[in-house]
C-alpha cells in the first residue's frame, strides 16, 4: 500500500495504491488535510475525493509541509462495499517551493499541453504547466549566480530521473531515492592527475538500459612551433612519469570524452575528441586563434536506431556525427580550419542541445553567445551524399525580452536546450539570464511560456533564476510512470 503509513513526500502528485482490488467495482479515495485518528474528525475535513476503477489512483494535495489523512473504498454503484481504516502521510518542505519565495510566472497558458510537467534545472522543481511545484528533488538548495546546482534533470526512458551536479551523475526515482550514481571514473593513467573523468553539461539514461555522459581527461599538449603544423596531443595514459624534461614544452590540458556505462558502472564504450583532432582540420585550430583547442563539448544525442551520435562543441561551431560503435566520424558540420585561416559556419553560433527529429532532421538551440544576435532554433537538413550540405529547413529567433522592465536583454550567455514534442512544436528552454521557456509551432506562434524567479528581499522585487536548462514530460501516461516506479 502507498503512501507508506507515516511517509513524508517530497511531492504532491501522489500514486495511491489500495489495499484491496476487486474488478467488478470502482475504487474511491478521500483526503483530509490534518492528523486524524478518529473517524468523525476525519470525515468532517475531508476535502479532496477522487475515483477510479483500478486500485491504483492518483491524486493531488493542495500543498507542501502538510500532514494529511486518507482512507480507501471500494464500491459497487454508489453503494461501498470495503473500507479500510486511515492512513496518515505528511508532505515536505523547502524554500524553493515556497511561492512567495521561487515561482515559475506563466505569462501565457496552454490547454492543449495542460498534461505536461517541466523541471527546472537551477531550482531542482517539477512544475505543473499552471506554475504549481509538483515535486521536489530533495536537499537542493538554491544559490543564485552559482553553478554548484542540478543539471539536465530529465525524465529517462525507463521512468526515472537522470541529473548531474558537483561533476558527478545520478539517476534517482521520484522518491529522490538513489539508483544509480558515479561521482568520478578512474582513468587508464599512470600518474595521478588522470585520475579521473569530470562528467559536465549532460547525462543520459539509453533505452539499452546503459548511461552516457560527457566527461574531461588530461592530455599533454604542444602548440605549434611553425606557421604550417598543427598543435600535438600526447594522451596522458600514455607515459609514465609527465614531470621529465621531455615534456617540459607540453602544457596540461583536459579534453572532452563520450562515455558510455553499462548498468554496474563499467565503461561499455568511449568515444575521445583529441583523437578526432588529431585527424581533421580542428588541428589547425591553434594557427588562428593561437590557443589551445578548447573544444568544449556541451551536448550530445545518441540515435540508437541508426546508431550515430551527434556531439556539439561550442566553441568551434561545430556538430561531430559519430558512428556507434566503431567510433569513427561520419560528417562534420561547422567551422573548418586550415594553414591560410578559418572558414565559418554561417548557421550557428554557440549552439547547444542537438538532437534528431523523428523524421530524421536536426534541431539544436543556436545560443549565440558573444555576439549582437539573439538566440535562435534551427531545423536543418543532414546533406544527402558527398555534393550536398547542410540546409536551414525551418528557424525561430527567440524573443529575448525582460518582461519585468520591458527592456531587451541582449545575447543569451549560455545555456538553453530545445525538444520536440508529438506535434511538430518545440519545448525551449533559453538558459541562464533569460530563463524563459516556451513552446513554439510550426507555424511560430508561441502557445505557452513561462518564467523562472526569485524573490530578492534585498532589491524588494521578483528576478530570474539562473537555470541552466528546463526539460519537459510532455504527456500524463509517462508522468504516471514515473510516480508508479517509486513503488516498486
Amino acid at each position: 500500500m502507498f503512501p507508506r503509513e507515516g511517509s513524508k513526500l517530497n511531492y504532491r502528485l501522489i500514486g495511491f495504491s489500495l489495499p484491496f482490488e476487486n474488478k467488478k467495482g470502482e475504487y474511491k479515495i478521500e483526503i483530509a488535510t490534518g492528523h486524524f485518528n478518529d473517524l468523525d474528525s476525519f470525515e468532517k475535513n475531508i476535502t479532496i475525493t477522487t475515483n477510479g476503477q483500478k486500485n491504483k489512483i492518483i491524486g493531488e494535495v493542495p500543498s507542501f509541509g502538510s500532514q494529511y489523512t486518507w482512507r480507501a473504498t471500494y464500491m459497487r454503484g454508489n453503494s461501498p462495499v470495503k473500507t479500510s481504516g486511515l492512513y496518515h502521510f505528511s508532505t515536505g518542505f523547502l524554500p524553493v517551493v515556497d511561492s512567495a519565495k521561487f515561482r515559475e510566472r506563466i505569462i501565457q497558458h496552454s490547454e492543449k499541453h495542460r498534461d505536461a510537467a517541466i523541471f527546472i534545472d537551477a531550482l531542482g522543481v517539477l512544475y505543473d504547466m499552471d506554475g504549481r511545484p509538483l515535486w521536489y528533488m530533495p536537499g537542493v538548495k538554491y544559490e543564485s549566480n552559482t553553478t554548484v546546482q542540478p543539471r539536465d534533470i530529465k525524465l529517462s526512458p525507463m521512468g526515472t530521473i537522470t541529473y548531474l551536479i558537483n561533476s558527478s551523475v545520478y539517476e534517482i526515482n521520484y522518491n529522490g531515492d538513489t539508483l544509480w550514481s558515479k561521482t568520478s571514473d578512474k582513468g587508464a593513467g599512470k600518474y595521478p592527475d588522470n585520475a579521473a573523468f569530470h562528467f559536465h553539461h549532460q547525462f543520459s539514461r539509453l533505452n539499452n538500459g546503459h548511461y552516457m555522459a560527457l566527461g574531461t581527461e588530461n592530455v599533454l599538449c604542444k602548440l605549434p612551433s611553425g606557421k604550417d603544423t598543427g598543435f600535438t596531443i600526447i594522451p596522458a595514459d600514455s607515459i609514465a612519469d609527465d614531470t621529465s624534461s621531455a615534456y617540459k614544452s607540453y602544457s596540461k590540458k583536459s579534453t572532452g570524452d563520450l562515455i558510455e556505462y553499462d548498468e554496474r558502472g563499467n565503461i561499455a564504450w568511449i568515444w575521445r575528441s583529441w583523437q578526432y583532432v588529431l585527424n581533421s582540420n580542428l588541428k589547425y585550430y591553434s594557427l588562428n586563434l593561437r590557443g589551445f583547442l578548447d573544444m568544449h563539448d556541451n551536448a550530445f544525442y545518441f540515435d540508437e536506431r541508426d546508431k550515430t551520435i551527434y556531439v556539439s562543441f561550442k566553441n568551434v561551431d561545430g556538430i561531430v556525427k559519430v558512428k556507434y560503435p566503431e567510433g569513427n566520424v561520419l560528417n562534420y558540420y561547422g567551422n573548418k580550419y586550415s594553414k591560410h585561416g578559418v572558414e565559418k559556419n554561417v548557421f550557428f553560433h554557440c549552439q547547444h542541445a542537438i538532437n534528431r527529429a523523428d523524421n530524421g532532421d536536426l534541431y539544436l538551440f543556436d545560443n549565440g553567445c558573444d555576439t549582437i544576435t539573439d538566440p535562435k532554433l534551427l531545423l536543418l537538413r543532414e546533406p544527402a551524399d558527398d555534393k550536398d550540405s547542410l540546409g536551414v529547413l525551418w528557424e525561430y529567433t527567440c524573443p529575448v525580452i525582460d518582461t519585468l522592465n520591458k527592456t531587451g536583454m541582449g545575447p543569451n550567455p549560455g545555456g538553453g536546450n530545445i525538444e520536440e514534442l508529438p506535434d511538430r512544436s518545440f519545448f525551449v528552454a533559453m538558459g541562464l539570464r533569460n530563463s524563459v521557456t516556451f513552446i513554439v509551432n510550426a507555424d511560430k506562434e508561441v502557445v505557452w511560456s513561462a518564467i523562472t524567479e526569485h524573490w530578492d528581499i534585498h532589491q524588494k522585487k521578483w528576478t530570474r533564476v539562473l537555470s541552466y536548462k528546463a526539460s519537459m514530460i510532455n504527456n500524463r501516461k509517462d508522468l504516471e510512470q514515473l510516480i508508479w516506479n517509486s513503488e516498486k
